[in-house]
């Protein structure tokens, strides 16, 4: 986060270098290029991120500040749904962002305007390349600012309507927690002779300051309650971890393709003053759930485990190891009353995916063993 280093990146499906599809071009292609650096996505409501920090750091926005979502905004007669149907009711800032309420996020780019926002935008390296070494880079996509109207400056607030590469995102949201420097990413940190001289190096370097010490340590508290509230014990127990999901639609053809989603998550540790910053995105998940919370964090917590026990990074006592855990029963092929029943009994709380009367899938799967109070998604 602090140096803007690529500690570690990967794409699936790869290939083998030793066995190079060549005998189908389309397979080669998709697969021989870095989608980190080229393709652009729309990406959703981790782009929350960064709409809340340009809204704290133009004063924009207050922690204290009241908003009320009732599922939907009109905005140049056009009305655009929150994820939750239902609406959040009243919130405070922290809750919009904890519950990832569009509506909130719609009134803070309004809030902003199209001349604040691309100024914004700007600093935090939207629309142009961040001159990687690597080839084949895409700049992303900004709307031109002349024909920007308030109904796509709504959108851009929760993350659509905007488009970046992986690395774009994660260069400015690393901006945003590390105390509010737009660093250089870069992979090749040294490289040596036979002899083991050094003969290149490269040096941390800080492009610009995008936002102030106080706007970035507001963020971090803010992104660690996102994890306390929503993603409670979902992450590794004894660790401050700060995070947000994101899930989008997939466009083809020139419309929205039906039930294709990129599912992600953006993670940093330790929350309060990041080191590492993490995004995991699923191109269109296969296991009949497709949100961000339950689709692509998981990876997050395998991965974030891994960096704790290679740097040695002991749990610091939250009191987890008091919590009660329990074993996630089949539920698959009941109806929906039963499977809601057996579950509530044991403690976990239920999100329920489609409108059938009988459970299709569960995620976590049966067998799976999780703390008292964890969500199971059932699809019906």
């Amino acid at each position: 986060a602090k140096t803007g280093e690529i500690l570690a990146s990967s794409t699936k499906p790869s290939f083998d270098l030793n066995n190079v599809p060549r005998d189908n071009v389309d397979i080669l292609m998709e697969t021989l290029k870095n989608k980190i650096v080229v393709d652009i996505y729309e990406p959703g409501s981790t782009f929350k991120t960064l709409t809340m920090a340009m809204a704290l750091e133009s004063g924009k926005a207050n922690l204290t500040d009241g908003f009320y979502c009732p599922g939907y905004r009109v905005v140049d007669g056009e009305r655009i749904k929150c994820w939750k149907s239902i609406g959040h009711g009243s919130q405070n800032l922290t809750d919009g962002l904890c519950n990832s309420c569009n509506c909130v996020f719609m009134d803070l780019a309004g809030r902003l305007g199209v001349d604040t926002y691309y100024e914004y935008a700007k600093k935090f390296g939207l629309g142009e390349k961040t001159n990687i070494e690597i080839f084949g880079e895409s700049s992303g996509i900004l709307m031109n600012k002349n024909n920007v109207k308030n109904v796509d400056l709504a959108r851009m607030g929760f993350g659509q309507a905007i488009a970046m590469t992986q690395l774009q995102l994660i260069t400015a949201i690393c901006g945003v927690v590390n105390g509010g420097n737009l660093m250089q990413p870069y992979l090749v940190k040294e490289v040596f002779d036979n002899d083991g001289n050094i003969t290149y190096s490269a040096s941390p370097e800080i492009k610009r300051q995008i936002v102030s010490k106080e706007t970035s340590q507001k963020l971090n508290v803010m992104l660690e309650e996102v994890v306390s509230k929503t993603g409670k014990f979902t992450f590794v127990e004894g660790y401050q971890i700060g995070g947000k999901t994101g899930t989008t639609q997939k466009y083809a053809t020139g419309g929205i393709a039906a039930g294709k989603y990129i599912s992600s998550f953006i993670g940093t540790y330790p929350a309060n003053n990041p080191e590492y910053v993490m995004l995991i995105t699923v191109d269109e998940p296969g296991t009949g759930a497709y949100y961000g919370s339950v689709v692509a964090s998981p990876y997050a917590k395998e991965i974030f485990s891994e960096i704790f026990k290679i740097k040695n990074i002991l749990p610091v006592n939250n009191g987890s190891e008091n919590l009660k855990t329990i074993t996630v029963p089949l539920v698959e092929n009941l109806s929906l009353t039963k499977a809601c029943e057996t579950l509530k009994k044991l403690g976990f709380n239920i999100e329920i995916q489609g409108e059938g009367d009988t459970v299709k899938k569960q995620l976590p799967y049966e067998g799976t063993t999780v703390y008292s109070g964890e969500n199971v998604l059932l699809i019906t």
